[in-house]
C-alpha cells in the first residue's frame, strides 16, 4: 500500500502555525506558513482552487476531491495566514474555493454535499466548520460573502441539526436533511457539542445574532451528560438517550469543552452560579488538558484515553495540533479579558503560553503525519 498524507493536515499546520505567532512563538513563522501554503497552492492543489483529499509521498494525487471539509480547512488556513501577514491576495483566493463548493458541492436545497458523487450520510460536523471559516473572514476579511454564509450555517444548526425533543445537536442525516433513525443515527458527540458551544458565541458577538439558548442548551447536554466526572474527561460519544456510548476520550474535545466553558462565562451574569460553573469548567477542563499534554517530548501530546484511564500508546497525530493551538489562543484571549476577576492566574497563563499552547507546540511539530511519543 502506498503510503499517504491527508492534505488537509497541512492546512491546519498553517493555521496552528500562524496561531503560534499570535501568542508570540518567535520561531520561523512565516517560512513554516510559506512552505504549508506553497504544498498547499502546489502538490496539494487540484488546480480549480480547492485542495485533494490524499497525495502520495511522492506527490502523485490519490483522491482529489473535492471533498467539503478539506476545503474548509483550506479556507481557514488562507484567513489565519492573512490574519499575519496582511496579504488581500489570500482572501480571493478562499473565495475561489468558496466559487467551488458552491459550484460541485451545493446541496438541492440548502447547505453543501460532503462529496460528488454524493456520498451519504450528510454531516452536520463539515458545516461547522464553514461557520468556523465564516467568523474568521468576517475578523479579517471585506466580503458580505463570509456573513451570508455564517448566517445560513447557523439557519440549518437552528432548524435542522438540532433534535426537536431534546436540543441536542445530531451528527448523520439522510439526502433530504432529515435525521438518520436507528443505530446509524444514535449519536451525540460531547466534543462537537463544545465547539457549536463556541462558534455560537463567536457568531452571535460578531453578527448580533441571537444564539446563546441554543448554544447554552449545548453546553449543557455535554457538561452534563458528557463528562465522565471520574476521570473529568469528555467522552467521545453519547447516545440520543444521552447515555455513554463510547467512554474512550480523544485529546481533541478536552480543548473544545476548555473553549465552551470561556464562552458560557463571558454569557453569564458576573456573580451568578451560572458564571461560577463556567468557570469551574474552565479550570477542570485545562486540568485535563495538561493530563494529555504530559508526555516525555515537551509539545506533544497524547490522543486516546481508554475507559480505564490508560492512554494508547500510539503517534502523536500532527492532526490535533489545531484543537490545541486554538485552546490555548483562547485561554490566553480569556486571561487578559478577565484578569481583574482572576479567572486564570499568572501562573496558568504561563502553563498556557509554555508548555500546552500554540507556541511550544509548534516548535515541536514539523510533519503534516504523526510522530511517535516516547
Amino acid at each position: 500500500m502506498r503510503e499517504t498524507r491527508r492534505v488537509r493536515v497541512s492546512a491546519r499546520q498553517v493555521y496552528a502555525f500562524a496561531v503560534a505567532a499570535r501568542l508570540g512563538w518567535s520561531g520561523p513563522v512565516e517560512r513554516a506558513m510559506a512552505q504549508g501554503l506553497a504544498f498547499l497552492r502546489g502538490p496539494g492543489s487540484t488546480g480549480s482552487g480547492g485542495i485533494a483529499a490524499r497525495i502520495a509521498v511522492d506527490g502523485t494525487i490519490l483522491d482529489a476531491g473535492p471533498d467539503l471539509y478539506d476545503q474548509a480547512f483550506w479556507m481557514l488556513a488562507l484567513a489565519e495566514a492573512q490574519r499575519i501577514s496582511g496579504d488581500p491576495a489570500l482572501e480571493r483566493q478562499a473565495l475561489r474555493v468558496l466559487d467551488l463548493i458552491e459550484r460541485d458541492l451545493r446541496h438541492p436545497s440548502v447547505g453543501y454535499e460532503e462529496r460528488r458523487p454524493r456520498q451519504l450520510p450528510l454531516r452536520a460536523n463539515p458545516h461547522m466548520h464553514l461557520l468556523e471559516v465564516a467568523i474568521a473572514w468576517m475578523s479579517v476579511g471585506t466580503s458580505p460573502r463570509w456573513r451570508g454564509l455564517g448566517h445560513q450555517v447557523v439557519a440549518m444548526c437552528r432548524d435542522l441539526f438540532r433534535d426537536p425533543e431534546t436540543g441536542a445537536l445530531l451528527e448523520v442525516f439522510d439526502g433530504d436533511w432529515q435525521p438518520l433513525g436507528g443505530a446509524d443515527g444514535d449519536s451525540v458527540e460531547p466534543g462537537h457539542l463544545f465547539e457549536w458551544t463556541w462558534l455560537l458565541w463567536r457568531w452571535q458577538a460578531l453578527s448580533g445574532e441571537a444564539t446563546a439558548a441554543m448554544a447554552l442548551r449545548f453546553a449543557e447536554i455535554a457538561r452534563r451528560h458528557g463528562v465522565d466526572r471520574d476521570r473529568n474527561v469528555a467522552v467521545d460519544e453519547i447516545g440520543r438517550d444521552f447515555r455513554i456510548k463510547r467512554a474512550t476520550a480523544r485529546a481533541w474535545p478536552q480543548t473544545e469543552r476548555l473553549k465552551a466553558g470561556i464562552a458560557c462565562r463571558d454569557w453569564a451574569a458576573p456573580g451568578s452560579a451560572a458564571r461560577s460553573e463556567a468557570e469551574a469548567e474552565i479550570l477542570s477542563a485545562w486540568a485535563a488538558i495538561e493530563r494529555y499534554l504530559d508526555v516525555a517530548v515537551p509539545g506533544l501530546w497524547r490522543d486516546r484515553m481508554r475507559e480505564d484511564g490508560r492512554f494508547v500508546e500510539e503517534p502523536a497525530p500532527a492532526s490535533t495540533f489545531y484543537h490545541f493551538a486554538c485552546a490555548a489562543a483562547e485561554l490566553a484571549a480569556a486571561a487578559e479579558l478577565a484578569a481583574a476577576a482572576e479567572l486564570v492566574t499568572a501562573a496558568e497563563l504561563v502553563k498556557a503560553n509554555g508548555h500546552g499552547a500554540a507556541a511550544e507546540l509548534a516548535a515541536a511539530v514539523r510533519a503534516a503525519e504523526p510522530v511517535t511519543v516516547p
